[in-house]
């Protein structure tokens, strides 16, 4: 019986009319990604750093200078940086601006690069634009967009799995059937990780076989991951393709079942979207980061990928240590929700 709920939850959020609209905005989408992907960006940025005066020609240099910070590092003034950059760490702690993540990553990479003798030398650090086209660096970046707009169709789609059902008056026929609220909730959430995870993998999959025949593969190419701005181990530019992919898709999960209960929980199809979409845009925690504890945030710990890159953006004091059981813990909330909620709630 639960086979045949998960299939037919699977139909409704699959509608034939919004298969066929969700293709057509796949094709013109990922063609416009793709010219824009191919445009030489190098050579722009440089243009514009060249000719541009002021803030915005400012701003390319900085950007550039951090993402190349170990150009210029040698044996006789790595001290000297690591020094700096601890000072910097030291001095983003007591501001609490935001920046000790990321200067804690750099003292973390120029020690690596210190301890075994990696002067010179060609350093990939993963996350970083160091590797340019190649089939797994389109993949990325296409499953990051595609990641972005797999958010919104997750509080959108899934804030009215129940709701709508409850709003119409359908859960009543439902519930004649010989199932338990139980197991039509788990139907719905298998149904709705299934529908997500698919779109998520078929959309990347198409990325990966064009990037492979437009930039050939680069796989095998180690890079530097950095865990937790605190611990550095080689591995192969592929396999941490697969492992942010794999930790990204969780967090797609995770907000599509914040849609879900809120729909489930609210009985309001609208407010779920709404409240998903704050969460998604960080609105909450941006406003509460001056009290430092936007790190405990659900939009700030969703995605558990940034703690295996130099990440520019983590809240103060973030750890993974703190993002993955927060992660668990709202997870389990909005699980107990949905089932409490169903089972004592009164359909007739």
């Amino acid at each position: 019986m639960l086979g045949k709920l998960i299939l037919g939850e699977i139909k409704k959020i699959l509608r034939p009319k919004s298969l066929i609209t969700i293709g057509v905005l796949f094709v013109i989408f990922f063609i416009l990604f793709a010219v824009f992907y191919n445009i030489n960006w190098d050579s722009l940025l440089d243009s514009i750093a060249t000719e541009t005066e002021g803030e915005v020609g400012e701003l390319i240099e900085i950007l550039e200078g951090e993402i190349d910070f170990l150009v210029d590092v040698d044996k006789t003034n790595v001290d000297s940086y690591i020094s700096f950059y601890q000072s910097e760490y030291q001095r983003a702690l007591e501001q609490e601006n935001g920046l000790d993540y990321y200067y804690k990553g750099v003292v973390t990479i120029l020690r690596y690069v210190k301890a075994n003798d990696l002067f010179g030398q060609d350093i990939k650090i993963a996350g970083q634009p160091t590797i340019k086209a190649s089939a797994e660096n389109f993949a990325m970046t296409y499953f990051s967009t595609v990641l972005a707009i797999l958010y919104i169709y997750a509080i959108v789609v899934m804030a009215g799995l129940y709701a709508d059902e409850y709003k119409n008056g359908t859960i009543k026929l439902v519930m004649l059937r010989p199932v338990t609220p139980t197991s039509v909730i788990l139907a719905k959430i298998i149904a709705m990780f299934i529908v997500l995870l698919s779109l998520l993998g078929i959309t990347t999959l198409i990325g990966f076989l064009y990037g492979l025949a437009a930039f050939g593969s680069v796989g095998m190419t180690k890079v530097l991951v950095l865990f937790n701005a605190r611990h550095i181990w080689r591995m192969s530019y592929s396999g941490y393709v697969f492992l942010t992919m794999a930790l990204s898709a969780i967090s797609l999960l995770s907000y599509g079942m914040l849609s879900f209960s809120l729909g489930t929980v609210l009985k309001r199809k609208t407010w779920a979207i709404l409240l998903g979409l704050v969460a998604m845009l960080s609105i909450i925690a941006s406003i509460l980061s001056f009290l430092g504890i936007d790190r405990f945030m659900f939009s700030k710990i969703s995605n558990l990928s940034d703690y295996f890159t130099l990440n520019y953006g983590a809240p103060y004091k973030a750890s993974f240590f703190i993002a993955m059981p927060m992660l668990i813990v709202y997870n389990a909330l909005m699980y107990f929700a949905v089932f409490f909620i169903t089972n004592k709630r009164d359909i007739v």
